[in-house]
């Protein structure tokens, strides 16, 4: 494959690196889009997703007047240091403290915004790699259409890792414009700070794919290639320098280290050490079971054919995305196979090449090509925006308000299946969870957390008491309260003297201990 590092012509009066060819085919892919995008969220009130833990932070700034906090209440199971990289919440404290916008608006509407900006930086980015309209079309369909994509920043968590992904792709576009303009190179490097300000794991995602855009891409002599990488990184820096400081000045590197060593981003030599452990990330992330044969088998064939062409820039950053991505990182991965997969399908369809043979001949091969493309992202999205709400907000309001008044800043224990709705309950009832994963990765014991929450779930798919008395007593767990979803009888606990009813409507109740 020929990477094109040509400059495109950009008509006079056009936006900024798109013409009306390019604003053509956005159109089709908003188009197609936005009815999967929207309609799920516009049929329920409450956001898909959880966003608690989002919502939470962003409450605090507010009620700060947007001072940097030390603490976050309530959340890693009883509060954690603010070691978080802070952009995305303020984005969205300020989007509601000073324009208004509700907390549900913002949760459920903000992610599809970021996810759709995504879409024309790809399509962008495709096109100056593959360059080609049609393919860049195509790989931003294939992108819209990953389970990975789409399943990590649709819902309402996308209000951080949605922005983030935004910013890498950005990136990366600019980056390969970098090429011939020094201020494009410049502006990529700002933006990967930007990146680096909202969510850690996509900073070093990006940081990698710099990396490799520099190496692959730029004809310089390998001491200037080391230059433009020092240089870039120097930028990125000084964005984050600020925030770097803060964090490090009141808490130290424990915050830092402790979330980089959860969600197995970084931890990449246990998956190349341990035979066992590289094939569950081969499964999980190169072959996943939510994509499908179309994504996955594309992509493989097409980084097998550049590697017998001796091209190995795709297929080296398609390695290497997905072995530091760790167990997570099919959304990364989605980024290098959506390009490989849309040059293979079009290639197997016309191996001539689009720009080549008679009139009929392309319209036959592109009308073939975009058939497919579509049939296969309405099929596609139709299933993964499929989203559904943990709770309602009538139910979790009243409970809300109960806590506020009689046991705020209290300790409980959620019993229930959902790990969404583990994940909202701090935000709305302000008290402090016994066992909850959601912000322990910046205290240390995030992994610990997890196993707890699942074995609390486990104990409510059970629907047995004496389970939740003996992992309390094996783990030492002390609670105020028990909160209890739904069909508590069937758990015997009205019989239980150790417990007293204090509250209950129709979906919960609460038994103080």
């Amino acid at each position: 494959m020929m990477i094109q590092t040509n400059k495109l012509s950009v008509k006079k009066g056009s936006l900024a690196f798109i013409d009306k060819k390019d604003l053509i085919l956005l159109s089709i892919i908003f188009v197609i889009t936005l009815p999967f995008l929207f309609y799920f969220k516009i049929k329920y009130d409450f956001p898909p997703g959880y966003a608690g833990f989002q919502a939470q932070i962003s409450e605090v700034l507010q009620t700060t007047d947007f001072k940097f906090p030390d603490f976050i209440p309530y959340y890693g199971s009883g509060g954690f240091p603010f070691a978080y990289p802070p952009l995305a919440f303020y984005i969205m404290a300020i989007a509601m403290k000073v324009f208004g916008i509700g907390l549900f608006s913002y949760l459920k509407y903000a992610p599809n915004f970021f996810l759709l900006l995504t879409f024309i930086f790809f399509y962008l980015l495709s096109k100056r790699l593959l360059g080609s309209r049609i393919k860049a079309f195509i790989a931003t369909l294939f992108l819209a259409s990953s389970s990975g994509v789409i399943g990590y920043h649709y819902p309402s968590e996308g209000v951080t890792r949605g922005l983030a992904f935004l910013f890498l792709v950005a990136s990366l576009f600019f980056l390969s414009e970098g090429i011939h303009k020094r201020r494009h190179f410049i502006l990529s490097a700002v933006v990967w700070g930007l990146c680096a300000l909202t969510h850690p794991v996509y900073a070093v995602i990006g940081s990698l794919s710099a990396f490799v855009f520099i190496v692959f891409l730029y004809d310089k002599h390998i001491s200037k290639k080391i230059s433009l990488f020092i240089n870039y990184f120097f930028i990125g820096f000084l964005i984050i320098g600020p925030w770097l400081f803060i964090v490090i000045s009141r808490h130290g590197l424990t915050p830092l280290t402790s979330a980089f060593s959860t969600h197995g981003t970084v931890s990449f030599i246990t998956h190349l050490t341990n035979f066992e452990n590289f094939y569950k990330l081969f499964e999980s992330v190169i072959i996943p079971s939510h994509e499908t044969v179309v994504l996955t088998g594309l992509s493989l064939a097409g980084v097998v054919y550049y590697l017998l062409r001796a091209d190995i820039f795709l297929p080296f950053w398609f390695v290497s995305t997905a072995v530091l991505g760790g167990m997570e990182g099919q959304r990364f991965v989605a980024l290098v196979a959506s390009l490989v997969s849309a040059d293979m399908l079009v290639r197997i369809i016309n191996p001539k090449g689009i720009q080549t043979g008679k009139r009929i001949v392309k319209v036959v091969c592109l009308t073939v090509v975009l058939v497919i493309s579509v049939v296969y992202i309405t099929n596609r999205m139709t299933k993964i925006t499929a989203y559904k709400p943990y709770m309602d907000n009538e139910s979790i309001k009243g409970l809300g308000d109960w806590f506020m008044d009689n046991a705020k800043d209290s300790n409980y224990l959620l019993l229930s299946v959902s790990e969404g709705e583990h994940e909202w309950m701090p935000y709305f009832i302000k008290a402090n969870p016994v066992v909850l994963p959601f912000g322990a990765e910046w205290k240390g014991d995030y992994a610990q957390q997890g196993v707890m929450l699942q074995k609390v779930m486990s104990c409510a798919r059970e629907k047995n008491l004496m389970c939740y008395k003996n992992l309390a007593i094996d783990t030492g767990l002390k609670y105020d309260y028990l909160i209890i979803r739904d069909d508590y009888k069937t758990l015997g606990i009205s019989a239980d003297n150790n417990f007293k009813l204090v509250f209950e409507d129709s979906s919960y109740s609460v038994w103080e201990n």
